[in-house]
């Protein structure tokens, strides 16, 4: 699943296969959740955020910071205006530019 376009409110799931999403500085709400698939969010001129992510059996990591997080994240940047739950059973989640 991909989404070009940031929205105010995301919500998102796929039971097989990843899953490619954005947001910018408008974005709310962010939630995003994957079965069996990766997740990528492209936060485009979104600054603040609350970044909270499980996977059981994958990595988290946020790009924009370099920070990565075993395999769970709780962590704010800025005001954490945008408010991102991301979850994946099985792959990785991850914060950071994507294109094609």
């Amino acid at each position: 699943i991909k989404l070009y376009e940031p929205f105010v409110t995301t919500r998102v799931s796929s039971t097989s296969g990843s899953i490619k999403t954005a947001a910018d500085d408008k974005s709310e709400v962010m939630d995003i959740s994957s079965v069996s698939g990766s997740i990528k969010i492209m936060l485009d001129g979104a600054k603040d955020y609350t970044f909270k992510a499980t996977s059981t059996s994958g990595s988290v990591k946020d790009e924009y910071t370099g920070v990565g997080y075993g395999n769970r994240a709780n962590d704010t940047v800025g005001g954490g205006n945008l408010e991102i739950s991301a979850h994946s059973t099985s792959g990785s989640i991850k914060l950071g530019d994507w294109s094609d």
